[in-house]
């Protein structure tokens, strides 16, 4: 089916680019209502609060979905191979570990905050953060966020090939 797909694909005059950002659009549109859906479930059954700041949430969260995405299609445009872009996708994700999103962030040494601030799930993560506490994102998280939208998504597109 995949491989039926690229071809077809291939046969449109639509640019790399647009084709890029229809697929960003398609899942992170999918992931927002998937994540509102496990919220309202989360909310009905274990009566979880409501995020202090909805709208800066949702802009954290889709500026983050777009980030780790434009790093997704950057790696995939780049590599060879699926099994090539496996192993840069872990190379480039594992860093991420400690960005605060499974470690907690306020207490990592001071460097690796500040690190933390500068990377996609980072910014993403004390950007959602931020919003669920009632406050908004700061401008340092949603620039991060939209510079490596923007910067690797553009890559992304460059490189992008149709096989």
């Amino acid at each position: 089916m995949e491989y039926f797909t690229m071809r077809l694909s291939r046969t449109t005059p639509v640019s790399p680019a647009a084709l890029l950002v229809a697929q960003v659009a398609v899942n992170v549109g999918a992931l927002l209502l998937a994540c509102g859906l496990a919220w309202l479930v989360a909310a009905t059954v274990f009566d979880v609060p409501p995020p202090g700041n909805a709208v800066g949430l949702v802009l954290a969260f889709t500026l983050g979905a777009g980030a780790m995405c434009a790093v997704a299609l950057l790696v995939a445009a780049v590599t060879p191979s699926a099994r090539a872009s496996s192993g840069v996708g872990q190379l480039i994700y594992f860093p991420m570990f400690f960005a605060g999103v499974w470690t907690p962030g306020p207490q990592m040494p001071d460097m690796v905050r500040k690190i933390a601030d500068f990377t996609p799930w980072g910014a993403a993560s004390l950007a959602v953060q931020d919003a669920w506490a009632g406050s908004w994102p700061t401008l340092l998280h949603l620039a991060v966020m939209v510079a490596f939208t923007v910067v690797l998504g553009g890559f992304a597109a460059r490189h992008f090939r149709w096989e």
